[in-house]
């Protein structure tokens, strides 16, 4: 299942959240022409500003980024940036629950801060806890700008606020387990600076300093994930003006003399239409051997892309960057994407 906001432009009225599903048992074809079939389901509304408002109770002006997670028990999970007066500073964090993801009911605005419960937003996905519950990575932007981790229980519930660093000015932190009791995040830089990256240990309880990488971070939102035990990094590169021009998955690497975060052996995902446009907001999910990334493509559709580890593993020696120019015919700010490339006889969903 996927998920995203989309209208006439972000913020607006006629923003609702929409959601597309894909059958991982299908056998999963190249789309070499217009004719073929998109597996993805066609994008339908789950939830608009008056549905969440008649739940709730409360006012709903807007609606901004969605999050979906599926706990142990099969319940998913959806996290929604709301607000009912002003913009993002004053949004709070609404929860919903469902058993097959096409019926949303209401559970809670997350209780975050006892002061007008405001300025908390979320935009990445959680990460399972060995208890069954769930860390959600959230942030707070009115006034100081900075990154919350959030506890779950096996009910849903917040048990636990944790602030794993005195970092101003970072938004949507990303996090993703190491091991049994580590952990790695990064974030988002409100100004263009070297990535930090930090790790933590037993199980979020002690947190390292932040980390420098050797890549800047222009403003842009990352994710990171650990597939084949081995950290990566989904992440934007500049093209001249353009900060969200590339997107690039990346291998991270652990520099032990200096103590620093390396990015290594670069995929080129894709790239935006012209320097005017982007390709920005992944969300990564590794399921088995795969890796699936869901993003924007120029603010105008849904795009997906799924590598296999065949295709890692060999692709230093491809000619042929991990991207294809199709154009969607699918109406704009909802279309979903899915396309394929072939590279040394390695087939892989994209």
């Amino acid at each position: 299942m996927a998920a995203w906001f989309a209208g006439s432009r972000e913020g607006a009225k006629d923003v609702q959240i929409y959601a597309s599903f894909l059958d991982l048992n299908q056998t999963l074809t190249p789309l070499n022409d217009a004719q073929t079939k998109n597996p993805w389901s066609l994008p339908k509304p789950i939830l608009s500003p008056q549905m969440l408002a008649q739940q709730s109770g409360t006012r709903i002006k807007k609606l901004g980024n969605p999050v979906l997670y599926q706990s142990k028990d099969g319940t998913i999970h959806l996290f929604v940036v709301a607000t009912g007066y002003g913009g993002w500073a004053a949004s709070k964090i609404y929860h919903l629950t469902s058993k097959a993801g096409d019926d949303f009911s209401f559970k809670q605005i997350l209780p975050l801060s006892p002061f007008l419960n405001v300025s908390h937003l979320v935009r990445a996905t959680p990460v399972t806890l060995a208890d069954g519950g769930f860390y959600l990575p959230v942030y707070h932007e009115m006034l100081q700008k900075f990154e919350l981790i959030l506890r779950f229980d096996q009910a849903g519930n917040v048990i636990q606020k944790i602030r794993p660093n005195k970092l101003k000015s970072t938004l949507q932190p990303s996090i993703t387990a190491l091991s049994a009791d580590q952990c790695l995040i990064v974030r988002r830089h409100r100004h263009s600076s070297p990535m930090l990256i930090q790790t933590c240990h037993q199980g979020g309880f002690l947190w390292d300093f932040p980390k420098i990488s050797n890549i800047n971070n222009d403003n842009n939102s990352p994710n990171v994930i650990k597939f084949e035990k081995h950290p990566y990094l989904v992440h934007n590169q500049h093209k001249e003006q353009s900060t969200r021009y590339y997107l690039w998955l990346s291998k991270l690497t652990h520099n032990g003399d200096d103590d620093n975060f390396l990015i290594k052996n670069k995929i080129l995902l894709d790239t935006a239409s012209d320097e005017n446009h982007e390709v920005s907001y992944p969300t990564t999910l590794v399921l088995g051997d795969n890796i699936h990334i869901v993003y924007t493509h120029d603010r105008t559709s849904i795009r997906h892309i799924m590598l296999n580890k065949a295709f890692i593993d060999t692709y230093k020696s491809c000619s042929q960057p991990a991207n294809i120019d199709w154009q969607s015919n699918a109406p704009s700010n909802n279309a979903s994407v899915f396309l394929s490339i072939n590279c040394q006889g390695v087939h892989h969903a994209n």
